[in-house]
Parts: C-alpha cells; structure tokens; sequence
C-alpha cells in the first residue's frame, strides 16, 4: 500500500522538476488542497505555498502568523481581500495580512475607492522592498504562538539588515502591546500611539479590528 501511494507523490514531483527545467522563470505556487500537501516533499519543489483560502480577514492573522512555524517565509503565500465596503482600517487589516508573506491581492479591486487604491498601492510598494528580504528572515513570536480566538497576533521576521513585526489587534477595546526592539510604524504609516521604552516599543491599538507594519531601520 505504501508503495502505491508514494508511486504518484514521487512522479508527480518529478513533473513538477521537469517543468522548471523547461520553463526556468516560471513561479510554482503548491495550493495544497486545504495543507493536506503542505509538507516539504513538495515544498521542496515549488516556489509558494497558499497558506490557506480563508476569506474572512478577521480569522485569517492566527493563520499567517503561524505560517512559518512550518514553511519558510518566502514561500507563505498570504491573501488580502481588500473590499469596496471596508473601511480604511479594515482595508488596511487585510493587507498586513498579506504583507506578512509573499503578498496574494485578490477581490474586486476595480470597485475600491480612490483611498482604497493609494493603500493597496502603499501595501505593494512595501512589499517590493520586503520580498527579497524573505529569504534571509528568521521567525519569531513576540507574543508566542497565537490561539486562534487570539485578540492580539504577532509575527516577526528578523533579517539580515532589518526586523519586521506584523501586529493585528482582533479586540474590541484598545490594548497596549510591547514589541521587543526599537521599530517604526510603516504600514500604514501613522494612527497607533508609539513609544520607546527600556530598549522595546509600546504600542497602543484603536479600537479593533486594526493591524500595522513596524520595521527597524536599515542596517546595511
């Protein structure tokens, strides 16, 4: 039985070589039919993996954060569905979302406002300057590993000329949260209260649902 079960596995990603061999600058993306195939036997031969095909962004962060617990940085394919109806928070929301791995847009762009449009384009130009830096990131969870009914998610990726920190506050009320390090708030830009303290950053949340980017400064 093991047999006739690996015999297809191993094909299939012989295929799978195969076409890169051919069509060198071809991106692979493994969908995985629900993570059922996200294990590296495969990860091992495609280029991105959908972290999942949740589309309500409230319960996707415990989802991207805890991605790359097991698939590396640069292959966690994460979905922002920004929406006509949202407002620029939770648009905003479900983009950091993205921007916490290999950024996937999806959704009715065509339909979002004037508004809408300058974050997604903010979102995307943040990403050009993060993606190759993947590869090089190192995970970490200031807040630990996140519980999936989590009010407050976090996730780190230290690389090698800076550290970034992706924040989502899922509560009602506003919290305090401390962040190890000295980071910038960088998407978007402004709206949480920041402080320095004793080496680390304090942030302080809206009203939830609300997420931001923060970043250290370039080293290199």
């Amino acid at each position: 039985a093991g047999d006739g079960l690996l015999g297809p596995a191993r094909a299939y990603r012989s295929w799978l070589e195969s076409v890169q061999g051919r069509h060198p600058n071809l991106l692979i993306e493994n969908c995985a039919s629900g993570a059922m195939r996200a294990d590296y036997g495969l990860l091992s031969s495609v280029h991105i993996q959908s972290t999942s095909d949740q589309q309500d962004p409230l319960l996707y962060p415990p989802i991207a954060a805890s991605a790359p617990a097991s698939i590396l940085p640069e292959q966690c394919g994460n979905w922002a569905y920004p929406a006509a109806e949202m407002s620029a928070e939770e648009t905003a929301f479900t983009l950091v979302t993205g921007l916490s791995g290999r950024l996937y847009l999806s959704g009715f762009l065509n339909r979002l406002s004037a508004a809408q449009r300058e974050q997604v384009s903010a979102a995307v130009e943040l990403h050009k300057g993060l993606r190759d830096e993947l590869f090089s990131a190192v995970p970490f969870w200031p807040l630990g590993l996140p519980a999936w009914d989590a009010e407050q998610v976090c996730l780190g990726l230290a690389g090698a000329n800076r550290t970034i920190v992706f924040v989502w506050d899922r509560a009602e009320a506003a919290s305090e949260i401390r962040l190890p390090g000295a980071l910038a708030q960088v998407f978007p830009p402004e709206g949480w209260g920041v402080r320095h303290d004793a080496g680390d950053t304090v942030v302080t949340t809206f009203t939830g649902p609300t997420a931001r980017v923060f970043a250290s400064e370039v080293t290199a």
